[in-house]
Formats: C-alpha cells, sequence, structure tokens
C-alpha cells in the first residue's frame, strides 16, 4: 500500500464511521478514507433496528410531539446526573431530528416506532431494511462521492507529530502488509470492547467470565490506539445489556415471549424475584438477573399462556413502496403466527438442547430448575392468589398482566443476560475532539459511536430506544463536520 495524503481517515465502517465519512464530504473533505478492519460494513448497527431522534421532519408529519427540552430532562432524571457529561448529551439530542432529515436528503426514509404501547414514538426505522439500510445508503452514498473504503485493512497506531498533531495512521492491509497513511485528521470509530476479556474485567465492574456477547465483540482496537496517543479515558464502562434472554443464542420467537408480562419468572431457587413486566424494558430487567444466584433465572408459563404468546402480533419490517415515501405509513402488522406452530417447535427443539422444559407437573419443572418442589409449588400457589385477587403484593405488577398458570403441559426456559456492546471510554469535547489527561483536545483526533464516554449512564436509557445507535450517526455526523472543518482551515493557512 503507497502512501496517501488525505483531509480525513475514518478507523471503523459502522454506522459513526460511515456518518462521519459522508458528513465530512458534505462539508468540503476531500480524499476521505474509510478503514474497516472486517470485510463488511456496518458493524452492530447492520442488525439495529432503528435511531432515537426528536423533532424530527418524520415526527412532524406524524405529529407526534418529541420535545427536546422534555427528552433531555427525561434522559438526566434516568442517569440521575450521574456518569455523564450533560452538554455532551444535550448536544446529540439537540442535532438528532436534524440529522434525520440529513438522512432523508439522501434518499432513506423512516417509520416512527417505540419500544412499549404507551411511549413517546422516539425509534426511526429505516423502511427499507433497518440498520443495514442505514449503512447501505451511506456507503453508496460516499462511494458515488470519491471516499476510498478499504476493507479488510486494520488501524494499528496513531502517529503524531512534532507539534502533537495526528499526521498519520499505520495500517495493516489484507496482504498483511503496513504502511503509513498521510492524513490531517482521524475519526476513531471502531465500536467497544465486548470482545477484549482482559479489557472488560478491567473496566466494566460488572463483567463476569461467561457472559455471553450477542452481536460483534470488538476487541477495543480504537480504545488502546487512543489511550497509546494520550487520550483521556474512563475509569468504568456502562454495559449495554440485555435480559432476560433464552440461553441458546437466537431463537426469534422465544426471545419475544421470555419478556412478555403474562409470564412469572423464578430463580434457580424457585424463587420469583421481579415485576415480570420490567421486560418491556429489557435494559433494566437484565440488571434484575444479575443479582440472582449464578445470574440465571426461569421463566414458567402453562398452555393457555403458551396460546397467548403464540398468537401474538409482531412489527412487520417489509418495504414501504410508493414513489411518495414521505407519506409512507407505518407498514401492517404481521399475521397471527400459527400457535402450534413455531412457537411449540421453538421449545421442543429448546428442550432438546437443554434450555427448556415441557413437563406435565410443576415438580418436574422444579427438579429440572433444581429447585425445592415445596418452594417452587409454594411460589405458584402465592402468585396464582394474586392473579385471582388482582392484586401483586410483592411486587405490584399490572393487575391486566396477571394470568395464573393452571393448564398442564407447564413451561420452563432458561433465561441469562447478554452483552450486547460496551458504551463509553474516551473523553471527548462536544466537538467530538478527543482529550488528553488535562482535558485538551489532542490536534486533529476525534471519536464517535460507543467509543465515546459520557453519552449513556450505567443502565441504558429505555426511555429513549435506539439512543446508542442514534449517538453512533449523530457523533459521526458531529466528528466528521468538524474534522472537515478543521481540514478547510489547515488548507487556507497553508
Amino acid at each position: 500500500m503507497i502512501p496517501i495524503s488525505t483531509d480525513l481517515i475514518v478507523i471503523g465502517g459502522g454506522a459513526a464511521g460511515m456518518a462521519a465519512a459522508a458528513a465530512a464530504v458534505d462539508a468540503g473533505a476531500t480524499n476521505v478514507i474509510v478503514l474497516e478492519k472486517r470485510g463488511t460494513l456496518g458493524g452492530n448497527a447492520a442488525r439495529g433496528a432503528g435511531i432515537f431522534a426528536c423533532e424530527s421532519p418524520v415526527q412532524k408529519r406524524e405529529m407526534v410531539d418529541a420535545d427536546r427540552d422534555l427528552l433531555f430532562k427525561t434522559f438526566m432524571d434516568w442517569a440521575h446526573w450521574k456518569n455523564v457529561d450533560p452538554r455532551l448529551v444535550r448536544t446529540w439530542i439537540n442535532k438528532s431530528g436534524d440529522t434525520v432529515g440529513w438522512l432523508q436528503a439522501k434518499g432513506m426514509d423512516f417509520v416512527l416506532a417505540s419500544l412499549y404501547a404507551d411511549q413517546l414514538r422516539l425509534m426511526h426505522i429505516p423502511s427499507e431494511g433497518a440498520g443495514r439500510q442505514l449503512i447501505s445508503v451511506l456507503a453508496q452514498y460516499c462511494e458515488d462521492r470519491g471516499v476510498r473504503i478499504l476493507r479488510r485493512t486494520s488501524a494499528k497506531r496513531l502517529v503524531r507529530n512534532g507539534r502533537g498533531h495526528i499526521s498519520g495512521v499505520v495500517v495493516k492491509d489484507r496482504a498483511g502488509g503496513e504502511s503509513t497513511l498521510i492524513c490531517a485528521n482521524v475519526v476513531i470509530a471502531t465500536g467497544g470492547i465486548a470482545g477484549n476479556q482482559a479489557l472488560l474485567e478491567k473496566y466494566c465492574p460488572d463483567y463476569y467470565p461467561g457472559l455471553r456477547v450477542q452481536g460483534i465483540g470488538y476487541t477495543g482496537d480504537g480504545l488502546l490506539m487512543a489511550l497509546e496517543a494520550g487520550a483521556a479515558c474512563s475509569e468504568t464502562m456502562p454495559m449495554l445489556l440485555e435480559g432476560p434472554t433464552p440461553d441458546s443464542g437466537e431463537k426469534l420467537l422465544l426471545k419475544f415471549c421470555v419478556v412478555d408480562p403474562a409470564t412469572l419468572w423464578v430463580n434457580k431457587n424457585g424463587v420469583r424475584f421481579a415485576d415480570e413486566a420490567t421486560g418491556r424494558v429489557p435494559f433494566v430487567s437484565g440488571n434484575t438477573l444479575l443479582r440472582q444466584p449464578d445470574r440465571v433465572g426461569y421463566v414458567l408459563f402453562d398452555e393457555r399462556i403458551r396460546k397467548h404468546l403464540a398468537g401474538m402480533r409482531f412489527p412487520a419490517r417489509k418495504p414501504v413502496s410508493g414513489k411518495n415515501r414521505s407519506s409512507a405509513r407505518p407498514p401492517e402488522p404481521l399475521p397471527a403466527l400459527d400457535t402450534d406452530g413455531v412457537l411449540l417447535e421453538e421449545l421442543r427443539r429448546g428442550a432438546l438442547h437443554g434450555i427448556a422444559r415441557i413437563a406435565a407437573s410443576w415438580t418436574e419443572i422444579a427438579e429440572w430448575i433444581g429447585a425445592s418442589p415445596r418452594v417452587l409449588s409454594e411460589t405458584i400457589e402465592e402468585y396464582n392468589s394474586y392473579c385471582a385477587s388482582g392484586c401483586d403484593r410483592d411486587f405490584a405488577k399490572d393487575s391486566r398482566c396477571l394470568q395464573a398458570l393452571l393448564e398442564p403441559p407447564f413451561f420452563a426456559v432458561r433465561t441469562v443476560t447478554v452483552l450486547l456492546d460496551t458504551l463509553g471510554g474516551v473523553k471527548t469535547t462536544t466537538r467530538m475532539e478527543v482529550v488528553d489527561t488535562e482535558g485538551t483536545p489532542i490536534p486533529g483526533v476525534y471519536a464517535a459511536g460507543v467509543l465515546v464516554d459520557g453519552f449513556q449512564p450505567d443502565t441504558y436509557c429505555g426511555e429513549l430506544p435506539g439512543s446508542a445507535f442514534g449517538f453512533a450517526v449523530n457523533s459521526g455526523r458531529i466528528a466528521g463536520e468538524n474534522a472537515a472543518l478543521r481540514a478547510r482551515e489547515g488548507r487556507l493557512a497553508d
């Protein structure tokens, strides 16, 4: 690989990186390069649903009153003003609606969704393919404007000149050769540290060996490069945890069913431990599992509830057709699933793999869990009495969700908390400039995405769904704009 002189090198081809490259081109940057370690673009964003935004053109046309001031206060109340940078949070929330319009101008449109029924529709889901579409549109936009996207090319370290300014990036290409790309600016957008056990043990207090990573477990390359270049880093990092989820990998319908509030949750001792309605915010309910013996829970239901679960309707993610996409309506729900088909088959497969049990009695379920049959029986009897009276005297569960477990066969699914990503690390300004340990920006070094410190509290904010994906796009856009401005000022100075 021959040396190349460029305004900007973006390290990482996920949502933050592609947004940074596109924004930099829009702001006048030239010879922009994106380095992607993997063979495909997108990272975890390609698996994402939608981005948070407020006061967006989509919300305005749908008459959704998503007030930025109220949502900022909602976020900060959730965080208790702890371990977050309020100015950084305010910056990306303020920009989020305009970013949706920026994406629409590039050919995208969105449907609005919420995490649960009585929540404002704040999540903007790309109407023709969710996260994959967003990455595809930004990548095509960049390539059409001359951005070089180098796949299977990893950054190894940053180079700074005698004045401390960024001057290049040492890269390793797909053939294994190393070279230095000369640049005026760099945006580090490499994702988190979920794939690096040593870093998880150092920075994430809630991490424990065996915690399963769901998605791409990035190894912290960007964090290590930033630290080597003198960046300041937070002492601890939140983890984006989700639970309860079947202890089995990908079983889509079962994953939705175990968080339904009609179910009953017990730990390995057969004791109920939470209001099951917390499952509507999986980032919160995951916390409950971390306090249980062996960090495991069991989701219980009977045949009547199984039929209810199997008959649920789930939002479709089908393309929205028609030339006038600005007036497109949200897609119709999927038809009800086959009551005696999909869910029952997933439960049977789960039983074969040891993560579910179908039984004629609660005694069999207790023996499978490893709990005392007497304790589990008392738990079931007490819970059924709450259902009969319409009052949950333990955890005040909504009476509409109280359904007794009476009709065999009975079902149990073993659930765990999974790690989706880490949230934080490198400290920046609101312009996404990486700062050193004295709080001074390192000239020419920017960061974006989940690598950035201070945009999420210890527990991911479920009241602003899509906020990690949304922050990635917005912080990437902010970093790209400011890197392009610095490059332009440098050219003028020359």
